[in-house]
């Protein structure tokens, strides 16, 4: 049986309804936090008199004294941008626990002691860009397993301790890719269902990477795909269901590469194919 109410009643049952329940945009279109008070009194700022679960567009963090981000923990969505760099004490994120959707990008960069993700679990969507880049001390980004709508450009660089990239299964296609000058990658099989990158593919200066076994869902690539400068690249036979490229294919300055037999599989380049200045490679049969 369906129960109904007059108006009055359900007016009043709302107003029962704490009000977290009910969710409210916090009060500032564009909010920026620069010091761990800033953070710690987020809700007293913002909250406009309640607790406010959506920031409408930008929320920027950036302070030498943040710690953490506790502050945040009533945070479900983010209207356009999610910006953390420069913090230089910044040991975790697990004040986002509650935070599902970025509707534009997130940028998490310049944070010298922020070894995890850990917090950002509920993270579902990123409308825009993702990148996750010069955080020296990095070292797990599995956190982000739930991220499986995304939008945009991919850039995961300069990150000085991060072995691998686990946790972006949930990826199928990106608008540009690139991992770049991550100085102990290892392997970047977190891209596994990766099928499709709409733009520039680059895979550049990883200097421990040994393999692109993890892009071997990887069929097409709508611009150029740049291999260069993997220092401990053996081979590139993750690459074999790549089919296609609008552009080009450029293999260069890979020196422990000794063939390129994971292009058999290309059938289409509409600009350049380069292999060049790798010098292991004595015969370009793939």
């Amino acid at each position: 049986m369906i129960m109904t109410f007059p108006r009055n009643i359900i007016g009043l049952l709302l107003f029962a309804l704490p009000v977290s329940a009910l969710g409210l945009d916090c009060s500032s279109v564009y909010i920026d936090l620069s010091s761990q008070d800033d953070v710690d009194n987020f809700q007293a700022t913002y909250g406009g008199g309640g607790v406010c679960d959506k920031v409408i567009f930008d929320l920027t963090i950036g302070g030498g004294d943040i710690t953490n981000l506790d502050g945040l923990i009533d945070l479900t969505s983010i209207g356009q941008n999610l910006t953390s760099n420069h913090n230089h004490s910044l040991e975790n994120v697990q004040g986002l626990a509650n935070l599902e959707t970025v509707d534009g990008t997130v940028y998490i960069g310049f944070n010298p002691v922020l070894s995890n993700l850990t917090g950002l679990e509920s993270l579902h969507t990123v409308g825009g860009y993702l990148s996750i880049s010069d955080n020296n001390t990095l070292v797990d980004i599995s956190a982000l397993s739930g991220l499986t709508s995304f939008a945009g450009s991919l850039t995961i660089e300069g990150n000085a301790s991060l072995p691998n990239i686990d946790g972006l299964e949930g990826l199928t296609s990106v608008v540009d890719l690139r991992i770049g000058t991550n100085a102990t990658l290892l392997d970047i099989d977190g891209l596994s269902n990766l099928a499709a990158v709409g733009g520039y593919a680059w895979i550049d200066n990883n200097s421990t990477l040994s393999n692109l076994n993890g892009l071997a869902s990887l069929a097409s690539v709508g611009k150029d795909l740049t291999i260069n400068s993997n220092a401990a690249l053996a081979h590139i036979d993750g690459l074999s269901n790549l089919s296609n490229t609008s552009l080009g294919v450029h293999v260069t300055r890979n020196n422990a590469l000794t063939n390129v037999d994971g292009l058999s599989g290309l059938t289409h380049v509409s600009r350049d194919l380069r292999v060049q200045i790798n010098p292991q490679v004595t015969s370009t049969w793939g």
